[in-house]
């Protein structure tokens, strides 16, 4: 797994250039009126559910997940890797911010002189091919904070940053983990009683056995006191 941030592009570009993959310079910012315009929030693309199938829910309902200072990536088509989009940004609220900027700025916009560019961007990819019969299989993200522990508790938005990185962990360890601890279902879950049979049960449990314990104890009192 490579996980890169804005600003490092010089340092993780070698590496991914033999992918056929780069990321591109610039940050994805996003417009947002509750939060800082650098927390990206990009959607779950159809290679998630490719590469977990339980995901397949989420994406249909356009979840998304949260990834503060994100930049974008680029791959070749035609690569020696399968590549399969797995977060895209928003193309109609986001963009790629060129140069530095100011994030508390409330005119933060899209200045092409400048080269911002609009459009929806990957923001983490899966990559796998076949080596001597076997699957190499790599992940690449243009934030490496998604998965923090910070981004994993997030509770003033609704996002999927535990179940994506999970659904990553399990890819990459070929279903072994997290480990399995469900059981099959009781064959003993159906209730076959009827209104007949369960007036009995009421006489006993709201009658007899009460009544059984209030003698009881009154007999126990009685003999006490005569003592």
């Amino acid at each position: 797994m490579i996980a890169g941030e804005p600003g490092k592009q010089n340092v993780v570009n070698p590496l991914l250039d033999s992918l056929g993959v780069q990321m591109l310079n610039g940050t994805i910012v996003q417009q947002s009126r509750d939060y800082s315009y650098d927390l990206l929030t990009p959607n779950l693309a159809a290679g998630a559910v490719a590469m977990d199938k339980r995901l397949q829910q989420y994406y249909s309902y356009g979840l998304t997940v949260s990834m503060p200072g994100a930049g974008a990536l680029s791959y070749a088509a035609k690569g020696a890797f399968t590549v399969h989009l797995l977060l895209t940004s928003n193309a109609q609220s986001s963009w790629l911010k060129k140069g530095k900027f100011t994030l508390d700025s409330a005119a933060l916009t899209v200045d092409h002189i400048n080269g911002d560019q609009q459009g929806s961007f990957p923001t983490a990819l899966m990559l796998t091919r076949k080596v001597n019969n076997k699957e190499q299989r790599i992940i690449v993200a243009a934030d490496a904070d998604f998965f923090s522990n910070t981004e994993l508790n997030r509770n003033n938005m609704q996002t999927l940053n535990t179940a994506f990185a999970m659904s990553i962990f399990r890819w990459f360890s070929y279903e072994e983990f997290p480990i399995d601890a469900s059981r099959p279902p009781s064959k003993d879950n159906a209730v076959t009683l009827t209104k007949a049979s369960i007036k009995p049960i009421q006489i006993l449990f709201y009658g007899i056995i009460p009544g059984t314990l209030f003698l009881l104890g009154m007999v126990l009192l009685i003999r006490r006191k005569r003592k």
